[in-house]
């Protein structure tokens, strides 16, 4: 049996409704941008929801989709 891919949510919900989203894996499109010892992710589609500190384990690309 194929591992079902996690659902697509706009980044807008995922940034107004952080507690939704706990421990779940979800799908989104942002922009990612990083910096002198800073990364985040944001959406123009949002643009008052707050930009996400973002970090990336070791081993993202072999458990990313």
């Amino acid at each position: 049996m194929q591992a079902q891919s996690p659902p697509t949510v706009p980044f807008c919900d995922v940034a107004s409704h952080p507690e939704s989203y706990v421990n779940k894996r979800v799908r989104f499109r942002v922009i990612y941008r990083v910096g002198f010892e800073w990364q985040e992710i944001y959406s123009l589609r949002c643009v008052n929801a707050p930009s996400m500190w973002v970090e990336f384990s070791d081993n993202f690309e072999e458990v990313s989709s």
